[in-house]
């Protein structure tokens, strides 16, 4: 696990929606290279050429950057791969390790490498159209067994860069608070990979027409399978860092498929339109960047118009994209290579992908990171800025003081009570008035006055119906009855309130406090028991392991010691403590008593909340 213990040599991040590097912007201009997502194997055409030649075509046509897919399957069986002769790199390497060597070859050309989750098995392709796949096997669970995999063996090679999460979940929704949410997805297993790799860029891809999300489920509208990101108008992905987050759609012209708003009149003027309504105001509305997982064509007829259209608008939106695909073999968009995977004919249509790509910024990565530009390149830490210093030394200093000072005015507050109370022990009565069965309206005297004279508050409690068999089954049951209670009993009535919760009893936010008791077993005796307890410990009658640390030395009974210590002193017996007062000022007695109960065999939970009266 590297939770931030490696940095890396770029530190990516997302703002405003555009796409950030070590503070300058980055614009990405990749390559999708698939093969690898459909056996234990590397990407197509390693039996023309080798890893090397393919990199220095992609960096020789201005490329920065490759997407390659795996199963989550191969990972986790992570068999030796299937690898062609010619590549004497890959001779006995397991699959993971593939990649691996895959992004060292790649980072010596200065490019970038986004490893993308392709299909739950090597086979299972559309698949189910989740990020999990129960019938096969493959839970969530296991889905993350994958990812902590291939983290553990990827994050510290420096240009793997970023992880997409899944590839066109088409059969998910988003935003329609069902089990199969997308987003919600994309929140755990995202949080889970940065729980691992904290310096990586999360990749979210959209979801498609059904079930789709609101506003966006109906399939005339045109769209294409990971495109829909609807959904985050309502439901935006939320991660822990927030900066590592992008929207990566997929969207194809009518080489692949002939939507409606390609047979417009207005076309292509009428694109601009239907981008905007299915995933380019993404990047505006939540600040997220934008990079494009699969774009492509055959660049023939039409789709050659709409390329032409396409990638000018990218251009001015500030998008990245990964075009689809560096491989002549996909049957409805061709590649960047031809046929026989050599260099693209004068003229060809693998030619003018490459000339009308060339327009496309591409940042160069050894020029953002020089240091990057060698051999044995590790994992490094950059130098932050001062801006980055000043911002980070206060988000880590300032919580960290408050709570310090939190904390030693607390001591010095409880100190100072254990002192008083050690010179004026205090006797405990039997007994006070119940207010809930006709008792005084009032605590004993001496209880703590509220600050306003026109305000009491102190500590009381409702005993259940005597004779009530089901009031006794609901009190065994915990069941919040206030947003200021952590937990509490389910009888109704058993409310208990309290002004100054004293030191030692855990607050539960401000303005608010909780702490739980237990009744003991039923015993002959009214009395109070008196246990001695040390330093440090938690009297034996709480049953929240937190509820009371004394702070003073030696022996403590129920009649004298801290006054935290006094709040649970002594063992409460099933038939007695039905009320509580305590005083948390000097000479201010601890008191116990109140009313039977038939109740004999008994541990019931009480809840103590502050309220103001």
């Amino acid at each position: 696990k590297f939770s931030g213990m490696v940095k890396a040599a770029f530190d990516f991040e997302g703002r405003h929606g555009i796409l950030f590097a070590n503070g300058m912007p980055f614009s990405i201009k990749g390559a999708n290279w698939f093969g690898s997502e459909s056996y234990c194997g590397p990407p197509g055409g390693l039996d023309q050429h080798n890893i090397e030649w393919y990199m220095s075509f992609l960096r020789g046509n201005g490329f920065n950057a490759i997407r390659l897919l795996f199963n989550h399957e191969h990972v986790l069986q992570d068999g030796i791969v299937e690898a062609p002769k010619q590549e004497d790199k890959l001779f006995q390497v397991r699959y993971v390790e593939m990649f691996v060597v895959l992004a060292r070859e790649a980072a010596k050309h200065g490019i970038l490498v986004l490893i993308a989750c392709h299909r739950i098995k090597h086979d299972a392709w559309p698949g189910a159209g989740l990020w999990y796949d129960d019938q096969l096997g493959f839970p969530e669970e296991k889905v993350r067994s994958s990812w902590t995999k291939l983290a553990a063996a990827l994050c510290s090679q420096w240009n793997i860069f970023g992880v997409d999460l899944q590839n066109e979940p088409h059969a998910s929704s988003w935003g329609k608070r069902s089990h199969r949410d997308w987003n919600k997805g994309a929140e755990r297993l995202g949080n889970h990979v940065l729980g691992l790799c904290p310096r990586w860029l999360i990749f979210v891809e959209g979801v498609g027409y059904e079930p789709g999300a609101p506003g966006a489920d109906d399939p005339t509208m045109g769209i294409w399978w990971g495109e829909n990101l609807v959904g985050a108008k309502v439901a935006p992905v939320r991660l822990r860092q927030q900066m590592k987050l992008v929207y990566s759609p997929h969207v194809y012209g009518p080489a692949v498929y002939d939507q409606e708003y390609f047979r417009s009149a207005e076309f292509p003027e009428n694109m601009p339109g239907v981008w905007a309504s299915h995933f380019a105001f993404a990047a505006k509305l939540t600040g997220s960047p934008i990079v494009i997982g699969e774009i492509g064509g055959s660049y023939e007829g039409q789709d050659r118009q709409w390329q032409d259209w396409a990638l000018p608008y990218i251009v001015k939106m500030k998008f990245g994209i990964f075009y689809f695909a560096l491989n002549p073999d996909s049957e409805d968009t061709g590649g960047l290579l031809p046929q026989g995977w050599g260099e693209p004919e004068p003229k060809s249509s693998e030619e003018g992908k490459l000339l009308a790509l060339a327009q496309l910024p591409s940042t160069d990565v050894f020029g953002v990171c020089p240091q990057c530009n060698g051999t044995n390149v590790i994992v490094s830490s950059i130098p932050p800025t001062m801006q980055q210093v000043v911002a980070r030394a206060l988000l880590v200093s300032l919580p960290l003081v408050g709570l310090s000072v939190w904390i030693t005015i607390s001591l010095r507050h409880a100190c100072s009570r254990v002192r008083r109370a050690r010179h004026r022990p205090q006797r405990i009565p039997r007994s006070v008035p119940n207010r809930a069965n006709g008792g005084s309206k009032g605590a004993k005297k001496g209880t703590r006055q509220a600050k306003s004279a026109s305000s009491t508050e102190q500590l009381s409690a409702i005993e259940p119906a005597e004779d009530s068999e089901d009031d006794a089954e609901k009190v065994t049951s915990p069941r919040t009855r206030s947003s200021h209670m952590r937990s509490g009993a389910a009888k109704s009535d058993d409310t208990f309130e309290i002004d100054d919760i004293g030191i030692g009893i855990e607050h539960a936010g401000p303005g608010d406090a909780s702490v739980m008791l237990s009744r003991k077993k039923h015993t002959k005796s009214d009395s109070m028991s008196k246990p001695a307890v040390k330093e440090g410990q938690t009297h034996a009658s709480a049953a929240h392991p937190s509820a009371v640390q004394y702070c003073a030395g030696g022996e403590l009974d129920g009649e004298e010691g801290a006054h935290g210590a006094r709040i649970l002193r002594g063992s409460l017996q099933s038939s007695e403590v039905v009320s509580t007062a305590f005083g948390s000022r000097e000479n201010e007695p601890i008191s116990f008593g109140g009313t039977k109960t038939k109740q004999k065999e008994a541990n019931v939970p009480v809840v103590f909340t502050r309220r103001s009266k």
